[in-house]
């Protein structure tokens, strides 16, 4: 039996849920880098940099600053929600 895909997409053709997901866990979080999102959402990291990217166009997300990442040790961006 072929499987049907029922899972909702926006303009980009990215699911909606992965974008709801990762709004919810950086407003919980306040302040996160693309790898910390991704270890507490369990979504990969170049998913959840495609959306951080997307955020950041429409005005969603923007980067609180740049510092050391406190699992990797590189400089990263460190981002926040906009209304925060």
């Amino acid at each position: 039996m072929a499987r049907v895909n029922t899972q909702l997409t926006n303009d980009d053709g990215k699911p909606i849920i992965q974008s709801i997901v990762i709004k919810k866990t950086l407003k919980k979080l306040q302040v996160a880098t693309s790898r910390k999102l991704s270890m507490v959402t369990g979504i990969e990291r170049g998913n959840i940099t495609r959306a951080l990217f997307d955020f950041e166009r429409k005005g969603i997300v923007v980067v609180g600053y740049r510092g050391r990442c406190p699992i990797t040790g590189k400089t990263v961006n460190h981002y926040k929600l906009k209304n925060d």
